[in-house]
């Protein structure tokens, strides 16, 4: 009787697999008597298709208000002397001069001293910080106007400033020593705690403060006092009265740009004084470096003291690519033989992504001079206009891709997708460095002749 059953069960088991089969067969089949073969979708990978890229030297680019005020300069090896400066207004603070003694009689005051805020997260300095850094600090007299657009090309004559104040700091001694200092009243909270028994638990670490400090002379000091007692609580005469300050290095060889984070409260100028007859109580008057400041970025590349071999702005086809912030170099990215897929049919694109690679063999200098985290792509449309990816609408933020495993992955999928449909009538792309108003990286990337030459992969079914 077992044996009997088995058998029946094993028997229907095996019919029913069969009628699966077969049916399963026959769902996938429905509709391809109605399709031809030459109709029915092919999907296909590709890593081949031809990218020429090239470099292009930066005109100019737009630096007036930004978060960062950028100082110095470097010599790199590959990329020459890059130098970056900033001119700045100054404002009267919030608490009105008017109800100070400052703009009144029977006032002295003591000195006018600038604090500079490195950038508390990120990059602080690029370049090596452990040079001392000379900078000259100029009057400005020129009306810096708010309505106006700035470039990291302007003419700094156009300022008509004259040199006032010279100094020179060393980067690594000023964030390493608010660094110990960080940690020096990080540990005396906790030890504090721990004797009163209390929860240590609670007690974050204390952000270092690293601030240059640049004492101004007296004629500057006399000037902005001047300012204040003529303006009375309005601003708009007080940088009429005092145009404000450029800030620069000189030709001395510095080795490093400082990053100082221009709206940070710590970033401003404070005036000391005292009333004559309590000369003992001395008082300050600060005023603001701010988002409301007329101030921008000033850059100078001399590509010339480097090694970059490249003819800019020529199309001209190169082993390598340069990139490079602080308004220095992009380079521009084709795809010469889409027309022949165009000529081919109708396209889906399923999956396509850039990819550039730095290659391993170039002396890039990158421990001493870092690639760029990120890099950005704009499409340049028919009329030259620089236009952000359609990528960009299907993102929370900018996509902006990171650099990992010595490479830069871009999906541009979307934009492949509209170029094989014929939507857009240019192909080109720009590449750039991404914040490049307040970035100084730059990055070399193998390119047309490179063994490590850029890539498309393309994933594409032809209809």
């Amino acid at each position: 009787m077992n044996t009997k059953r088995f058998l029946i069960y094993t028997f229907l088991i095996i019919v029913i697999a069969i009628l699966f089969v077969k049916c399963k067969k026959e769902n996938e089949d429905i509709g391809a008597d109605l399709i031809s073969k030459n109709d029915r979708i092919k999907s296909s990978l590709s890593d081949t298709i031809t990218v020429v890229a090239y470099t292009k030297a930066l005109e100019k680019i737009q630096t007036d208000n930004v978060i960062f005020a950028l100082l110095g300069n470097y010599i790199d090896p590959i990329f020459g002397k890059t130098k970056a400066a900033f001119a700045t207004q100054m404002l009267m603070s919030n608490y009105p001069p008017d109800n100070d003694s400052i703009t009144k009689d029977g006032i002295t005051t003591d000195s006018l001293v600038i604090y500079l805020r490195y950038n508390a997260s990120g990059a602080q300095v690029y370049g090596n910080d452990k040079k001392d850094c000379k900078i000259n600090i100029s009057k400005v007299n020129t009306f810096l106007d708010n309505e106006k657009s700035y470039y990291s090309n302007y003419d700094t004559s156009e300022l008509n400033a004259n040199v006032v104040h010279s100094h020179t700091f060393n980067p690594d001694k000023i964030i390493k020593d608010a660094e110990n200092m960080a940690k020096e009243l990080w540990q005396n909270k906790i030890d504090s705690a721990l004797a009163k028994k209390a929860d240590t638990s609670k007690i974050s670490k204390i952000t270092p403060q690293a601030i240059v400090a640049i004492k101004m002379p007296d004629n500057i000091r006399q000037d902005v006092h001047e300012a204040l007692i003529q303006s009375i609580k309005n601003n708009a005469t007080f940088v009429e009265q005092f145009n404000g300050l450029y800030f620069s290095s000189d030709d001395t060889e510095n080795n490093s740009i400082s990053i100082f984070n221009y709206i940070s409260p710590d970033t401003k100028a404070v005036l000391y004084y005292h009333k004559n007859s309590a000369p003992e109580k001395v008082k300050k008057y600060p005023l603001s470096f701010n988002q409301y400041t007329t101030h921008f970025n000033i850059f100078n590349h001399e590509f010339s003291s480097g090694n970059i071999i490249t003819n800019f702005n020529s199309n001209t086809k190169d082993t390598v690519i340069y990139l490079q912030g602080l308004g220095g170099l992009n380079a521009k990215i084709k795809f010469p033989y889409i027309n022949s897929m165009l000529e081919k049919g109708k396209w889906i694109v399923n999956k396509a992504e850039l990819i550039l690679t730095v290659p391993q063999d170039i002396n890039t200098f990158e421990k001493k001079y870092p690639v760029p985290k990120e890099l950005m792509l704009y499409r340049i449309d028919a009329n030259k206009q620089l236009l952000k990816l359609d990528e960009f609408l299907y993102k929370e933020k900018y996509y902006g891709e990171l650099y990992t495993k010595n490479r830069y992955i871009f999906d541009i999928t979307l934009f492949m997708q509209r170029m094989l449909r014929g939507e857009y009538k240019d192909n080109e792309l720009l590449l750039s460095v991404k914040n490049e108003a307040i970035n100084p990286a730059r990055v070399v990337i193998g390119a047309n002749n490179s063994s490590k030459k850029i890539k498309l992969r393309l994933v594409a079914s032809k209809l």
